[in-house]
């Protein structure tokens, strides 16, 4: 799901569905202009407990989902 301008309770509908056990942003479009200077979509960030960016990446592979899950798993850790 993109969360990307989607209204809250839709996306609230499906975290709750899937049992994310993570954040998941909303108003995405201004966050990624306004907040870090994003141009391209997708861009994936990772933002760790302390509010530093943990992992920054533009486009999307399936392949690399994998490696996305275990960062945030290891970064719920920390």
């Amino acid at each position: 799901m993109n969360a990307w301008d989607e209204p809250e309770a839709k996306v609230r509908e499906y975290v709750n569905k899937e049992k994310l056990g993570y954040t998941v942003l909303l108003n995405g479009r201004s966050v990624l202009r306004d907040g870090y200077s994003g141009k391209s979509i997708p861009h994936n960030f990772l933002i760790d407990k302390e509010g530093r960016i943990a992992f920054d990446e533009v486009g999307f592979s399936e392949s690399g989902m994998k490696d996305i899950e275990k960062l945030i798993q290891e970064l719920l850790k920390e």
